[in-house]
């Protein structure tokens, strides 16, 4: 199991996707300079130690020397053509050194000074601060640079696809701005399906393999089918929830997380109908054969949140321990309400969970 545990992880690593959407939305920094460069008259430095002093910078290999000379180039030089620049390379070396904080203050400050940037430049930064945000936890700041992203870019597939997971994760106490933050979230969502839909519908993507371009085909609508299963789930619609669901861990089975909503939202259906069911025992004359369905359903339901739950046991290790303890406890109860209160075989049924995963079945 913790083979194949590790097998799903190497499958699902963000560092193997993300790479192939950069190249398919051309976001490398020295696109995004050379596109500046391009559109405008060339940059041209006023005096010799500005030219040498970025052309230091520019060549520097060390990230952290790399970034030292950014920051001091900025400092010495205020009315440089390469300012802008140098925001860019000291956001990216910050970036590689995994200096978040270094990385969002650089990246407002360059949109501060440079409102009227080009677009590629603004894109590249933008994209910078919402990795930034995310990973320090900020979801307000997170959200707000995804928005202006898409202002300057509306069908920015990176950042739609971020959008429609970070909006329906961090929701507003208020029952009106939740509402309102889903009603975008699910908007957003349908963006990123359309945009997806034409990418895997279209031509390969010269810079990708035969490989690499089948695992973008299944991994980019999982992504846009978890969001709208998140989103609909978030609304308490159940079976919008699970069918979005079901096509997300159909396609990318290593999503231990969506495995655990799915399997939460079969849970909610099965204890409605046992309320429904509850109420039926109290007639006087109920209906047996409506009852008989109903009790089926519930079955059904019951059997499917087990199912969905032990496959989040057996992704165990890539999933957050709250995740992984709430679903031992929901799946056990639900484990013991058909196997008349007792947890005999139900490591089985596990065991059962990584066989299907590991053959593709659902």
């Amino acid at each position: 199991m913790a083979k194949f545990s590790r097998r799903i992880r190497r499958l699902k690593d963000p560092s193997r996707i993300a790479p192939f959407l950069l190249l398919m939305m051309g976001l490398a920094v020295s696109a995004s300079v050379l596109a500046q460069q391009e559109k405008k008259a060339a940059p041209r430095p006023k005096t010799r130690a500005e030219f040498e002093a970025y052309t230091q910078l520019y060549n520097e290999k060390d990230m952290r020397r790399k970034a030292l000379l950014a920051g001091k180039f900025i400092a010495d030089f205020p009315r440089s053509d390469f300012r802008l620049a140098a925001y860019q390379l000291d956001i990216q070396a910050n970036e590689a050194l995994g200096n978040h904080e270094k990385v969002v203050s650089a990246g407002e400050k360059a949109l501060q000074e440079f409102p009227q940037a080009d677009k590629q430049p603004q894109i590249y930064i933008l994209q910078r601060l919402i990795r930034g945000y995310q990973q320090l936890n900020d979801s307000r700041r997170t959200i707000e640079s995804g928005e202006r992203l898409l202002e300057v870019e509306p069908r920015h597939l990176t950042t739609l696809l971020t959008l429609s997971m970070v909006l329906p994760r961090f929701l507003p106490e208020d029952e009106t701005g939740r509402g309102r933050q889903l009603d975008r979230a699910l908007e957003i969502a349908y963006r990123a399906q359309r945009r997806v839909d034409a990418i895997v519908n279209g031509p390969k993507p010269s810079a990708l393999t035969p490989a690499q371009w089948v695992r973008q085909k299944a991994d980019l609508p999982a992504r846009v089918h978890a969001a709208l299963g998140l989103i609909h789930f978030n609304r308490k619609d159940y079976p919008s929830s699970i069918e979005e669901y079901e096509k997300s861990t159909a396609l990318s089975r290593g999503e231990s997380v969506d495995f655990y909503r799915l399997g939460i939202a079969y849970y909610y259906q099965a204890l409605a109908v046992s309320q429904e069911l509850a109420e039926w025992d109290a007639k006087e004359n109920p209906d047996t054969a409506a009852k008989e369905e109903k009790e089926a359903q519930f079955a059904s339901w019951r059997d499917k949140a087990i199912t969905a739950l032990a496959k989040v046991i057996v992704l165990k290790d890539d999933a957050p321990a709250r995740v992984v303890e709430s679903a031992r406890a929901q799946l056990e109860q639900l484990y013991k309400s058909r196997n008349n209160d007792s947890l005999d075989g139900l490591e089985g049924v596990i065991a059962e969970a990584a066989r299907e995963l590991g053959s593709g079945v659902q």
